[in-house]
C-alpha cells in the first residue's frame, strides 16, 4: 500500500508492506523484494520516503560484515529474512 501526503510544497510517500514469512518459497520473497524495490524508485528527487512494513526478519546482534547499515543493538541470532532485509540496499539510500 503507498499513500502519498502533499502539505504545501513538501510531499511524502510512505510504503506500508508485509514481507512473506519464513515459510514462505524463495520466489515469493524475491517478488516482494522486487515489488518493493520498484516502489522505491518512484520516488521523486525531492520527495520524502517512508518505508512502515513487517519485514519478517531477524538481524540479529552481530554486525558481521553490515558496518555502517546494521548499528549493532539488535539481539538474537540473524535468520535468512534478516540477511535479506540487511542487503536490500535501497532501504538505506
Amino acid at each position: 500500500m503507498v499513500i502519498v501526503i502533499v502539505c504545501g510544497k513538501q510531499v511524502t510517500r510512505v510504503v506500508g508492506c508485509y514481507a512473506p514469512q519464513d515459510g514462505c518459497g524463495e520466489e515469493e520473497k524475491d517478488r516482494f523484494y522486487n515489488a518493493l524495490r520498484q516502489e522505491m524508485a518512484v520516488k521523486g528527487p525531492k520527495q520524502f520516503l517512508t518505508v512502515a512494513s513487517d519485514f519478517n526478519g531477524h538481524i540479529g546482534e552481530g554486525i558481521d560484515g553490515y558496518e555502517g547499515i546494521h548499528g549493532g543493538f539488535s539481539v538474537g541470532v540473524r535468520n535468512c529474512e534478516g540477511r535479506r532485509l540487511l542487503e536490500c540496499k535501497e532501504l538505506y539510500i
